[in-house]
């Protein structure tokens, strides 16, 4: 089972090599180092790398996408306005 993990958690590092925004494969290498124990890689140090790059690239998307997120935010009011019946 130990070399399932350890393959699993390559694959993920490898899928983030490939794509750095692939932020399913990050918050995957997430759950490994927190739950792994530190003879097959866990480590909470590696977990936290992780959270700061997921944290950055929020930030990245946000920055850039303004317009788009207000937008988003206008039409889930203006739904929710049209829902409640007024």
């Amino acid at each position: 089972m130990a070399g399932l993990a350890k393959k699993a958690n390559e694959e993920f590092v490898k899928a983030v090599e490939l794509d750095p925004n692939y932020t399913d494969a990050r918050f995957a290498l997430i759950d490994y180092y927190t739950m792994a124990p530190g003879f097959l890689g866990g480590s909470e140090e590696e977990a936290q790398k992780q959270v700061a790059e997921i944290r950055k690239r929020v930030q990245d998307w946000m920055r850039n996408n303004k317009k788009t997120l207000v937008a988003a935010m206008f039409s889930v009011a203006l739904l929710s306005v049209m829902l409640a019946g007024f």
